[in-house]
């Protein structure tokens, strides 16, 4: 009778365990680093401006978006100007070069 007592009450937590963990709102995720809230930007921004169909000359584009983002984001300090520009231009090449796309 024990036995089955004890049985009973550990099968009652389990299943109250469980339930109770989808009943709590998942814990926020780790906040990104400056990098990858640049990442984040540049990708956002270069899929706008392929998608409106202002990018133009892609150097010259790339660069316009890494300093929209390095300005937006307020990371002139972080020393990411050169890799945002990288970034940058391959984001708008990949989306330039989409099907469907000119």
């Amino acid at each position: 009778m024990i036995k089955g007592l004890s049985t009973a009450g550990m099968c009652l937590m389990i299943v109250s365990c469980t339930t109770l963990s989808t009943l709590l709102p998942e814990r926020d995720k780790t906040p990104l680093t400056p990098q990858g809230q640049m990442n984040v930007c540049l990708l956002q921004e270069s899929q706008r401006r392929v998608t409106r169909g202002n990018a133009g000359d892609l150097s010259v584009a790339a660069a316009e978006v890494a300093r929209y983002c390095v300005r937006q984001l307020d990371l002139e300090d972080e020393g990411l100007d050169e890799q945002a520009a990288l970034n940058a231009k391959y984001f708008l090449e990949s989306f330039s070069a989409e099907p469907g796309r000119n």
